[in-house]
């Protein structure tokens, strides 16, 4: 009998490593594919919200694309300091339009329904507004075949995030679909990111102390249920912005950012709210600490 109890325990520990180990097999080759398809084909690829043919270096050597200008025509940026007699060295491009057809991102597949699709297109040109009135006009109890409920919550929550930035009214409503994310999806991936999504919300818009303490509480959870995922990376440093924001003491957030230059994460890249995209998890965290 107890020969069979451990057995049984056995294998469940092995079970929940194989689930885990697929989780971040899953990453790993979403982020090897991230790099494979930024660099060939005819597509339009997310890039410090222009949009730009493949081909083109996509992170750049700053990290924050390399067809984009950081800094307003009029300043140019020089190791820590600001050069205002210089010229910057590159322009913006002219945006490419996505559409269902041109459009990459690292989220995308061509297996993706056409809800989807038209979702992730209207959030790539900046049309928020549109995507807001497309999703309130969905049946969530009756949605396409293939469309993930748990991933139109998702998009929800990134729609009201953006819209927050002009009517505060939406910061509650991007906070409950967030929320509501993790008990309606089969993607396994958006359990963190909505973990992520939520917690850079309170991070962004609020000033209260509570909020701020529940921002570090979601990234907590990232950081400890989802460890070996790309998004621990952003967890850990959207936790030390926080942090830092909460006016706690100084090693207590830049040991956090350090650890990130430290490596042992999945990714080296972090998303930037700065820029809606990722970027070198180095150079963001070089701009924090100094």
């Amino acid at each position: 009998m107890l020969k069979k109890s451990i057995l049984m325990i056995l294998l469940l520990v092995l079970a929940a490593c194989k689930k885990d180990d697929s989780i971040q097999d899953d990453y790993i080759s979403q982020i090897e594919q991230e790099y494979q398809q930024s660099n060939t084909g005819n597509v339009v690829i997310e890039s410090d919200n222009n949009y730009s043919p493949a081909g083109n270096n996509f992170y750049g050597d700053s990290g924050y694309g390399s067809t984009t200008n950081q800094y307003s025509s009029d300043n140019s940026y020089s190791g820590n300091s600001y050069n205002t007699s210089s010229t910057p060295t590159y322009s913006k491009p002219k945006p490419v339009r996505a559409t269902v057809n041109n459009f990459y991102s690292p989220w995308t597949s061509k297996n993706d329904p056409q809800t989807i699709k038209e979702i992730r297109v209207m959030i790539a040109n900046k049309e928020y507004k549109q995507a807001k009135e497309y999703i309130d006009n969905l049946d969530l109890a009756n949605l396409p075949s293939g469309v993930d409920l748990g991933q139109i919550y998702q998009f929800k929550g990134i729609v009201h995030y953006f819209l927050s930035k002009s009517d505060s009214a939406n910061i509650a409503i991007a906070d409950e679909a967030f929320k509501n994310v993790m008990d309606n999806t089969q993607i396994e991936k958006f359990k963190p990111l909505s973990l992520l999504w939520n917690g850079m919300l309170y991070q962004t818009y609020s000033t209260d102390n509570a909020e701020l303490e529940n921002a570090v509480a979601l990234f907590d959870r990232v950081i400890n249920e989802y460890p070996r995922t790309r998004f621990a990376n952003d967890a850990t440093f959207y936790k030390a912005v926080t942090l830092k924001k909460l006016g706690r003491a100084e090693n207590e957030y830049q040991d956090l950012f350090l650890s990130i230059k430290r490596g042992g994460f999945t990714d080296t890249l972090i998303y930037s709210q700065r820029v809606n995209d990722y970027v070198d998890a180095n150079g963001l965290v070089d701009r924090e600490i100094n």
